[in-house]
Protein backbone atom coordinates (compact mmCIF):
# COMPACT_ATOMS: atom_id res chain seq x y z
CA UNK A 1 0.00 0.00 0.00
CA UNK A 2 2.56 2.59 0.49
CA UNK A 3 4.67 1.77 -2.53
CA UNK A 4 1.54 2.34 -4.49
CA UNK A 5 0.66 5.74 -2.58
CA UNK A 6 4.69 6.73 -3.05
CA UNK A 7 4.08 5.50 -6.65
CA UNK A 8 1.33 8.17 -7.09
CA UNK A 9 2.91 11.09 -5.16
CA UNK A 10 5.94 10.11 -7.92
CA UNK A 11 3.68 10.53 -10.53
CA UNK A 12 1.97 13.92 -9.03
CA UNK A 13 5.81 15.17 -8.59
CA UNK A 14 6.72 14.66 -12.35
CA UNK A 15 3.56 16.03 -13.72
CA UNK A 16 3.81 18.97 -11.62
CA UNK A 17 7.46 19.39 -12.84
CA UNK A 18 6.28 19.13 -16.66
CA UNK A 19 4.01 21.61 -15.45
CA UNK A 20 6.19 24.28 -14.28
CA UNK A 21 8.68 24.15 -17.39
CA UNK A 22 5.75 24.82 -19.62
CA UNK A 23 4.37 27.18 -18.06
CA UNK A 24 7.87 29.28 -19.14
CA UNK A 25 6.77 28.66 -22.14
CA UNK A 26 4.72 31.01 -22.98
CA UNK A 27 6.06 34.26 -21.62
CA UNK A 28 9.44 32.65 -23.44
CA UNK A 29 7.50 31.98 -26.73
CA UNK A 30 5.91 35.31 -26.47
CA UNK A 31 9.44 37.19 -25.86
CA UNK A 32 10.80 35.66 -29.00
CA UNK A 33 7.42 36.64 -31.19
CA UNK A 34 7.67 40.42 -28.98
CA UNK A 35 11.12 41.02 -30.53
CA UNK A 36 11.83 38.91 -33.81
CA UNK A 37 9.07 38.02 -34.90
CA UNK A 38 10.19 39.19 -38.44
CA UNK A 39 12.96 35.86 -37.90
CA UNK A 40 10.07 33.49 -37.10
CA UNK A 41 9.18 30.69 -38.94
CA UNK A 42 5.79 28.94 -37.03
CA UNK A 43 6.62 25.58 -39.01
CA UNK A 44 10.61 25.84 -39.00
CA UNK A 45 10.55 26.94 -35.44
CA UNK A 46 8.16 24.17 -34.10
CA UNK A 47 10.82 21.77 -36.31
CA UNK A 48 13.43 22.44 -34.59
CA UNK A 49 11.45 22.60 -31.00
CA UNK A 50 10.32 19.02 -31.77
CA UNK A 51 13.75 18.03 -33.01
CA UNK A 52 16.07 19.13 -30.57
CA UNK A 53 13.28 17.59 -27.82
CA UNK A 54 13.67 14.34 -29.66
CA UNK A 55 17.33 14.40 -30.19
CA UNK A 56 18.65 13.52 -26.66
CA UNK A 57 15.75 10.46 -25.74
CA UNK A 58 16.49 9.17 -29.23
CA UNK A 59 20.23 8.33 -28.96
CA UNK A 60 19.36 7.40 -24.77
CA UNK A 61 16.79 4.86 -26.53
CA UNK A 62 19.34 3.46 -29.53
CA UNK A 63 22.39 3.58 -26.50
CA UNK A 64 20.12 1.60 -23.62
CA UNK A 65 17.41 -0.50 -25.76
CA UNK A 66 18.79 -0.96 -29.66
CA UNK A 67 17.44 -0.33 -32.87
CA UNK A 68 15.34 -3.62 -32.62
CA UNK A 69 13.32 -2.16 -29.57
CA UNK A 70 12.86 1.31 -31.22
CA UNK A 71 11.66 -0.80 -34.26
CA UNK A 72 9.36 -2.81 -32.53
CA UNK A 73 7.29 -0.21 -31.08
CA UNK A 74 6.59 1.54 -34.68
CA UNK A 75 5.80 -1.63 -35.89
CA UNK A 76 3.24 -2.59 -32.92
CA UNK A 77 2.31 0.82 -32.62
CA UNK A 78 2.80 3.15 -35.93
CA UNK A 79 -0.94 3.97 -36.30
CA UNK A 80 -1.10 5.23 -32.65
CA UNK A 81 2.15 6.84 -33.22
CA UNK A 82 1.34 8.46 -36.43
CA UNK A 83 -2.23 10.13 -34.80
CA UNK A 84 -0.32 11.09 -31.77
CA UNK A 85 2.39 12.94 -33.80
CA UNK A 86 0.01 14.84 -36.02
CA UNK A 87 -2.62 15.73 -33.73
CA UNK A 88 -1.16 15.81 -30.10
CA UNK A 89 2.58 17.15 -31.21
CA UNK A 90 2.71 18.82 -34.80
CA UNK A 91 -0.06 20.12 -34.20
CA UNK A 92 -0.54 21.22 -30.71
CA UNK A 93 3.08 22.92 -30.95
CA UNK A 94 2.23 24.77 -34.22
CA UNK A 95 -1.36 26.15 -32.80
CA UNK A 96 0.42 27.85 -29.35
CA UNK A 97 3.19 29.21 -31.18
CA UNK A 98 0.60 30.93 -33.65
CA UNK A 99 -1.51 31.87 -30.71
CA UNK A 100 1.23 33.95 -29.11
CA UNK A 101 1.59 35.83 -31.75
CA UNK A 102 -1.74 37.39 -31.48
CA UNK A 103 -2.59 37.05 -27.68
CA UNK A 104 -0.63 37.28 -24.40
CA UNK A 105 1.35 34.66 -22.51
CA UNK A 106 -1.31 34.73 -19.39
CA UNK A 107 -4.37 34.76 -21.99
CA UNK A 108 -2.91 31.82 -24.07
CA UNK A 109 -1.58 29.75 -20.83
CA UNK A 110 -5.21 29.93 -19.17
CA UNK A 111 -7.69 29.08 -22.60
CA UNK A 112 -5.09 26.20 -24.18
CA UNK A 113 -5.40 24.84 -20.18
CA UNK A 114 -9.00 24.09 -20.92
CA UNK A 115 -7.65 21.05 -21.79
CA UNK A 116 -8.39 18.67 -18.49
CA UNK A 117 -12.05 19.64 -18.93
CA UNK A 118 -10.97 18.11 -22.75
CA UNK A 119 -8.69 15.45 -21.34
CA UNK A 120 -11.39 14.52 -18.34
CA UNK A 121 -14.26 13.90 -21.17
CA UNK A 122 -12.01 11.68 -23.67
CA UNK A 123 -10.79 9.73 -20.24
CA UNK A 124 -14.61 9.07 -20.01
CA UNK A 125 -15.31 7.94 -23.34
CA UNK A 126 -12.02 6.23 -24.75
CA UNK A 127 -11.05 4.78 -20.89
CA UNK A 128 -13.86 4.58 -19.06
CA UNK A 129 -12.28 6.64 -16.33
CA UNK A 130 -14.59 7.12 -13.08
CA UNK A 131 -16.69 10.90 -13.60
CA UNK A 132 -17.04 11.74 -10.09
CA UNK A 133 -19.07 14.47 -8.46
CA UNK A 134 -16.39 16.88 -7.87
CA UNK A 135 -14.57 16.56 -11.13
CA UNK A 136 -18.10 17.44 -13.04
CA UNK A 137 -18.20 20.43 -10.39
CA UNK A 138 -14.57 21.04 -11.39
CA UNK A 139 -14.65 21.30 -14.99
CA UNK A 140 -17.41 23.35 -14.93
CA UNK A 141 -15.85 26.72 -13.08
CA UNK A 142 -13.07 25.81 -14.83
CA UNK A 143 -14.31 26.42 -18.00
CA UNK A 144 -16.28 29.31 -16.83
CA UNK A 145 -13.35 30.99 -15.70
CA UNK A 146 -11.38 30.56 -19.25
CA UNK A 147 -14.53 31.53 -20.69
CA UNK A 148 -14.45 35.09 -18.82
CA UNK A 149 -10.47 35.14 -19.13
CA UNK A 150 -11.65 35.33 -23.28
CA UNK A 151 -13.92 38.26 -22.57
CA UNK A 152 -11.26 40.10 -20.29
CA UNK A 153 -9.14 42.75 -21.97
CA UNK A 154 -5.06 42.97 -21.13
CA UNK A 155 -1.79 43.20 -22.88
CA UNK A 156 1.60 43.73 -22.12
CA UNK A 157 5.01 45.72 -23.09
CA UNK A 158 3.95 44.06 -27.25
CA UNK A 159 0.79 45.52 -27.24
CA UNK A 160 -2.97 44.29 -27.13
CA UNK A 161 -6.13 45.23 -28.65
CA UNK A 162 -8.93 43.09 -31.25
CA UNK A 163 -6.66 40.74 -32.57
CA UNK A 164 -6.41 38.65 -28.90
CA UNK A 165 -9.39 36.24 -29.69
CA UNK A 166 -7.92 35.44 -32.61
CA UNK A 167 -4.78 33.86 -30.14
CA UNK A 168 -7.49 33.27 -27.95
CA UNK A 169 -8.56 30.60 -30.16
CA UNK A 170 -5.76 29.09 -31.40
CA UNK A 171 -4.85 28.73 -28.30
CA UNK A 172 -7.92 26.56 -27.41
CA UNK A 173 -7.51 24.05 -30.54
CA UNK A 174 -4.45 23.76 -28.89
CA UNK A 175 -5.89 22.75 -25.81
CA UNK A 176 -7.90 19.86 -27.50
CA UNK A 177 -4.84 18.85 -29.21
CA UNK A 178 -3.21 18.15 -25.97
CA UNK A 179 -6.10 16.11 -24.41
CA UNK A 180 -5.83 13.59 -27.56
CA UNK A 181 -2.07 13.76 -26.59
CA UNK A 182 -2.63 12.79 -23.00
CA UNK A 183 -5.84 10.15 -22.96
CA UNK A 184 -3.90 8.21 -26.15
CA UNK A 185 -0.08 8.93 -24.72
CA UNK A 186 -1.27 6.49 -22.16
CA UNK A 187 -1.51 3.58 -23.70
CA UNK A 188 2.09 3.75 -25.56
CA UNK A 189 3.80 5.00 -22.23
CA UNK A 190 2.78 1.90 -20.14
CA UNK A 191 4.02 -0.39 -23.59
CA UNK A 192 6.76 1.59 -24.69
CA UNK A 193 8.17 3.58 -21.55
CA UNK A 194 8.72 6.80 -21.38
CA UNK A 195 11.85 7.86 -22.95
CA UNK A 196 11.38 6.10 -26.06
CA UNK A 197 7.75 7.55 -26.41
CA UNK A 198 9.11 11.02 -25.64
CA UNK A 199 11.62 10.43 -28.90
CA UNK A 200 9.31 8.74 -31.44
CA UNK A 201 6.30 11.41 -30.12
CA UNK A 202 8.67 14.59 -30.89
CA UNK A 203 10.83 13.46 -33.84
CA UNK A 204 7.80 12.08 -35.50
CA UNK A 205 6.09 15.49 -34.68
CA UNK A 206 8.51 17.46 -36.35
CA UNK A 207 9.22 15.06 -39.41
CA UNK A 208 5.15 15.22 -39.50
CA UNK A 209 5.41 18.68 -40.38
CA UNK A 210 8.03 18.53 -42.99
CA UNK A 211 5.56 18.38 -45.99
CA UNK A 212 3.85 21.15 -45.14
CA UNK A 213 6.76 23.19 -44.68
CA UNK A 214 8.13 22.34 -48.09
CA UNK A 215 3.86 23.29 -49.11
CA UNK A 216 4.19 26.43 -48.10
CA UNK A 217 8.11 27.77 -48.71
CA UNK A 218 8.77 27.95 -44.97
CA UNK A 219 11.74 29.89 -44.43
CA UNK A 220 14.61 27.33 -43.35
CA UNK A 221 17.52 28.41 -42.22
CA UNK A 222 20.24 28.58 -39.16
CA UNK A 223 20.63 32.46 -39.77
CA UNK A 224 18.39 33.39 -36.88
CA UNK A 225 19.59 35.90 -33.98
CA UNK A 226 21.19 34.30 -31.17
CA UNK A 227 18.50 35.28 -28.71
CA UNK A 228 16.10 33.03 -31.37
CA UNK A 229 18.43 30.16 -31.11
CA UNK A 230 18.74 30.29 -27.25
CA UNK A 231 15.03 30.45 -27.08
CA UNK A 232 14.87 27.81 -29.23
CA UNK A 233 17.20 25.70 -27.63
CA UNK A 234 15.82 26.21 -24.42
CA UNK A 235 12.19 25.36 -25.63
CA UNK A 236 13.00 22.13 -27.00
CA UNK A 237 14.82 20.59 -24.63
CA UNK A 238 13.65 21.57 -21.28
CA UNK A 239 9.88 22.36 -22.28
CA UNK A 240 9.99 19.98 -25.41
CA UNK A 241 12.13 16.43 -24.40
CA UNK A 242 12.22 16.85 -20.68
CA UNK A 243 8.42 18.26 -19.98
CA UNK A 244 7.13 15.69 -22.30
CA UNK A 245 9.39 12.44 -20.82
CA UNK A 246 8.10 13.97 -17.08
CA UNK A 247 4.52 14.03 -18.52
CA UNK A 248 4.08 10.39 -20.28
CA UNK A 249 6.37 8.77 -17.34
CA UNK A 250 3.66 10.24 -15.10
CA UNK A 251 1.25 8.89 -17.40
CA UNK A 252 2.16 5.28 -16.10
CA UNK A 253 1.00 6.04 -12.62
CA UNK A 254 -1.52 8.65 -12.77
CA UNK A 255 -4.81 8.42 -14.83
CA UNK A 256 -5.16 10.85 -18.13
CA UNK A 257 -8.20 12.44 -15.96
CA UNK A 258 -6.64 13.41 -12.95
CA UNK A 259 -2.87 14.29 -14.22
CA UNK A 260 -4.48 16.76 -16.88
CA UNK A 261 -5.85 19.05 -13.94
CA UNK A 262 -1.97 20.00 -13.38
CA UNK A 263 -2.50 22.14 -16.37
CA UNK A 264 -4.75 24.38 -14.20
CA UNK A 265 -1.52 24.90 -11.89
CA UNK A 266 0.39 26.18 -15.07
CA UNK A 267 -1.78 28.95 -15.97
CA UNK A 268 -1.03 30.40 -12.03
CA UNK A 269 2.64 30.45 -13.11
CA UNK A 270 2.68 31.65 -16.43
CA UNK A 271 0.61 34.73 -15.30
CA UNK A 272 3.32 35.43 -12.49
CA UNK A 273 6.26 35.05 -14.93
CA UNK A 274 3.57 36.99 -17.53
CA UNK A 275 3.38 40.23 -15.21
CA UNK A 276 7.05 39.93 -14.00
CA UNK A 277 8.99 39.63 -17.63
CA UNK A 278 7.16 40.54 -20.02
CA UNK A 279 4.75 43.96 -17.55
CA UNK A 280 1.85 42.07 -18.68
CA UNK A 281 -1.75 43.36 -17.70
CA UNK A 282 -4.34 42.04 -15.76
CA UNK A 283 -7.81 43.35 -15.29
CA UNK A 284 -9.82 42.41 -11.85
CA UNK A 285 -12.15 40.09 -14.01
CA UNK A 286 -9.09 38.15 -15.29
CA UNK A 287 -7.93 37.69 -11.56
CA UNK A 288 -10.96 36.42 -11.06
CA UNK A 289 -11.16 34.24 -14.10
CA UNK A 290 -8.34 32.70 -12.79
CA UNK A 291 -9.20 31.91 -9.22
CA UNK A 292 -11.99 30.00 -10.33
CA UNK A 293 -9.83 27.87 -12.69
CA UNK A 294 -7.48 27.03 -9.55
CA UNK A 295 -11.16 26.49 -7.54
CA UNK A 296 -11.86 24.26 -10.53
CA UNK A 297 -8.73 21.97 -10.56
CA UNK A 298 -8.95 21.94 -6.47
CA UNK A 299 -12.02 20.00 -7.16
CA UNK A 300 -11.04 17.70 -9.89
CA UNK A 301 -8.06 16.74 -7.43
CA UNK A 302 -9.63 16.07 -4.56
CA UNK A 303 -11.76 13.61 -5.81
CA UNK A 304 -11.30 9.78 -5.19
CA UNK A 305 -9.11 8.63 -6.93
CA UNK A 306 -9.64 6.18 -10.13
CA UNK A 307 -8.99 2.73 -9.17
CA UNK A 308 -6.32 1.41 -10.83
CA UNK A 309 -5.87 -0.31 -14.75
CA UNK A 310 -6.85 -3.80 -15.08
CA UNK A 311 -3.18 -5.54 -14.87
CA UNK A 312 -1.93 -5.80 -18.02
CA UNK A 313 1.68 -6.19 -19.45
CA UNK A 314 4.43 -4.12 -18.50
CA UNK A 315 6.14 -1.58 -19.80
CA UNK A 316 9.91 -1.83 -20.48
CA UNK A 317 11.84 -0.20 -18.40
CA UNK A 318 13.01 3.26 -19.81
CA UNK A 319 16.14 2.42 -18.29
Amino acid sequence: MRAVRWQQVKGLLLGGGATVLWASFYPTGRYLFGEEAEAMDVLWLTFLRLELGAAGFLLYVLFRQGWRRLWLALRVDWRLFAGLCIIGVAAESCLIFLSLSYTTAARSSLIANTSPIMTAILAYLVLKEEFTRHKVIGMVLGFAGVAGAMLSRGGDIYGGGEGFWIGDLLALAAGFSWSVYTVWGEGVTRRHGSALATAVLLGGGGLSLLPLMLISGSQMTLAMPPRVWLGTIYLGVMTGGVANAMWLAALRVIPPGRLGALGYVSCSLTLILSVWLLQERVTPWFVLALLMVVAGVYLMMSGKAVPDVPESRPAESDG
